[in-house]
């Protein structure tokens, strides 16, 4: 229904498209294209909506409840694929560590720097850090794929943290999910 009305689309269109995106090719090219697009659009609003930015969650972002992050959390999850931090919290590799380019070395200290740095966050930060590590986890030009792996394995470390702490974030997060999913995957087949 919210991706009819954000479309200006019948509902059993969408329906139409969703179940059979083949049906598409009978529909004049240009319309199809402009179809498609507003669409897009209607999914990226959406998702927007129901990610940490969202207005969902600004209940979260507005309560200040304090969250400590272990020191440790970092050099833990980095520690899985032999990467070390030095005393000034520079990545450090060996021949024993998974390779990382140096896109991947400059995303993760980018990351470390920005946010893992701070032990001490209220939940307006920490839904930020989530928000960089989902965004570290996504794929780039010159990245391969273990900082999408070490951001998955730190999202998943503070997650486990933040939901603990900050009321109503578990709920959240599980009523979001399953539309997120969908939504998703929808826009990954248009």
């Amino acid at each position: 229904f919210g991706l009819s009305q954000a479309t200006g689309l019948n509902p059993e269109t969408i329906t139409n498209i969703v179940k059979n995106p083949q049906a598409l090719k009978n529909i004049n090219p240009e319309l199809r294209i402009e179809t498609a697009q507003k669409v897009a659009d209607a999914l990226d609003t959406r998702l927007t909506e129901l990610s940490e930015v969202g207005r969902g969650y600004d209940a979260i972002r507005q309560n200040p409840v304090p969250i400590t992050i272990p020191k440790n959390t970092i050099s833990d999850v980095l520690n899985k694929y032999g990467v070390k931090l030095d005393e000034n919290i520079q990545i450090i590799t060996s021949p024993q560590s998974r390779p990382l380019s140096p896109a991947d070395r400059g995303a993760l200290q980018d990351f470390i720097n920005n946010y893992g740095a701070f032990n001490e966050l209220d939940s307006n930060s920490f839904l930020n850090t989530r928000e960089a590590l989902s965004n570290l986890a996504k794929f780039e030009q010159g990245k391969t794929s273990l900082p999408q792996q070490i951001a998955r394995d730190l999202r998943s470390s503070y997650d486990a943290i933040g939901k603990k702490d900050i009321p109503g974030l578990a709920n959240l997060d599980a009523q979001y999910a399953p539309e997120k999913q969908l939504l998703s995957k929808l826009k990954k087949d248009i």
